[in-house]
């Protein structure tokens, strides 16, 4: 079903936002640093590229110990948390002022922080590839008000480095809000639904506030989701804050850093004994420049 909508989206937006006014600005706009998405889109024939890098650690509160019997031998395993690194490219380019197509690339390397004499706690590592493509496009302009609304829907696959025939389907659906209460104070809020093949499946929400001085950007914000198809029922939710700092080096050059921190209450266990990890610190950096083909 949504391998159908999501095509018809795409022309009926098109057709919409081909003839408004535009939304390119002299200063490169990115989503870089801040999990949340402003609702402004690259411009008609701005070719946009954000690359970064990111590191998190996630720790269980507590060790969760597996004990059983394996040919007659007793294997045990200890896991105590995951280390993640992620490499994350994004291209968006506009096809017409409001409208933008966009692809994504990101690699996952993932080291599992257990203990013990079982294949599940002595392999530790894995990498996952993802790849999706989608659309972006603003739906409400109002530069008097300073009010923004778009649309942003991804669709693509996860799949293991080593298996590339396991591919999982992945798929995205954001409200994107902007509000611009003077031009240095800008109010962000996102609300979303997630959906994979191997992950639980998220309700989103998150909200965010910038602050623009000359060439720096400082940005703070909250995030919370709802992961919904978990086998155990109470308390499935996650929250975090995030802080972040970007320098622009001209108008089509930006470099980014954040921090952040959130906390997993969910039950122990979700489907196939894969755990969620309790409490997670991360760190992120990158860079997002542009190509300008408006002449």
């Amino acid at each position: 079903m949504i391998r159908r909508i999501i095509p018809a989206f795409f022309v009926f937006i098109g057709l919409y936002t081909s003839s408004i006014q535009a939304q390119y600005t002299p200063q490169i706009g990115t989503a870089r640093p801040g999990n949340t998405v402003g609702a402004g889109t690259v411009g008609r024939n701005i070719l946009q590229f954000q690359n970064g890098y990111a590191f998190y650690d996630m720790r269980l509160e507590q060790a969760q110990v597996r004990e059983e019997a394996i040919n007659g031998q007793l294997v045990y395993d200890s896991v105590y948390g995951r280390q993640t690194h992620q490499l994350n490219n994004v291209i968006r380019y506009g096809l017409f002022e409001r409208f933008e197509v966009r692809a994504r690339v990101n690699y996952t390397g993932r080291t599992l922080l257990a203990e013990g004499n079982s294949f599940y706690a002595r392999a530790g590592y894995s990498n996952l590839m993802g790849v999706d493509i989608g659309l972006r496009t603003n739906l409400i302009h109002k530069p008097e008000s300073g009010v923004d609304f778009a649309v942003q829907a991804d669709a693509g696959y996860d799949f293991d480095t080593k298996d590339l025939e396991g591919a999982a389907f992945k798929g995205s659906l954001f409200l994107l809000h902007s509000k611009a209460f003077t031009q240095h104070f800008i109010l962000t809020t996102n609300l979303g639904f997630s959906y994979s093949e191997i992950n639980p499946d998220r309700l989103l929400a998150r909200i965010s506030l910038r602050y623009l001085l000359k060439d720096l950007l400082f940005q703070s914000g909250f995030n919370y989701e709802r992961m919904l198809s978990l086998q155990t029922t109470d308390n499935n939710y996650e929250s975090g804050y995030f802080l972040g700092f970007g320098y622009f080096l001209t108008n089509d050059i930006a470099l980014d850093l954040e921090g952040s921190y959130r906390v997993v209450l969910t039950g122990e266990f979700i489907e196939d004994d894969r755990r969620l990890f309790q409490n997670t610190w991360a760190f992120t950096t990158g860079i997002s420049w542009r190509l300008n083909y408006r002449e």
